[in-house]
């Protein structure tokens, strides 16, 4: 489902790009982990109170084809299926208010304001799961997955007002104007 609304013309747009790489036999056997510290908590994004951000768009890939990708998933457990989660540095809070499942490459919309009340915050990304190695995957050493974001800051006074301020319906009304 796709917003209808305009942004502030002084809305500065971020464009970021991470990799994650899970590497075979390390430190599960027979698996690419990508639950290791390197993918905990990586830092997306400087936020600061006075600003409010708008998640427009994630797009996910990888280094393998995406049939080998789906092939391997280990999801017998919600612990080992691929995921990926934004949160705040200062809160841990989380911009979806769970894991998003890694399950397909693909470009989205996600259409989601977040913000912090902390002076100085930090946007993390973080990735975890686990792969099995199928037949198309021996040889392969290391797995990269990539997440890209394209994150507005908002940072018109009026707006980030009426989105502070608003009713569960009023902002809704306030967006299509």
């Amino acid at each position: 489902m796709s917003q209808n609304f305009t942004l502030p013309k002084n809305t500065r747009l971020f464009s970021t790009a991470e990799i994650f790489s899970g590497a075979f036999n390390v430190p599960t056997l027979g698996k690419y982990d990508f639950t290791i510290p390197v993918n905990q908590g990586r830092p997306l994004l400087s936020m600061t109170n006075s600003a409010l951000y708008y998640l427009d768009r994630i797009l996910l890939g990888g280094t393998i084809a995406e049939g080998d990708f789906l092939s391997s998933i280990d999801g017998t457990t919600a612990e080992t299926l691929p995921r990926f989660y934004l949160s705040t540095q200062q809160t841990n809070l989380k911009v979806f208010g769970k894991d998003f499942p890694f399950i397909s490459f693909q470009n989205f919309e996600t259409s989601v304001f977040f913000d912090s009340m902390q002076s100085r915050d930090t946007l993390l990304l973080t990735v975890q799961g686990r792969l099995d190695q199928i037949a198309a995957t021996v040889g392969i050493v290391n797995i990269k997955l990539r997440v890209s974001c394209l994150i507005y800051e908002i940072t018109d006074g009026h707006f980030i007002k009426n989105y502070r301020d608003r009713t569960e319906s009023g902002f809704g009304d306030f967006l299509r104007k």
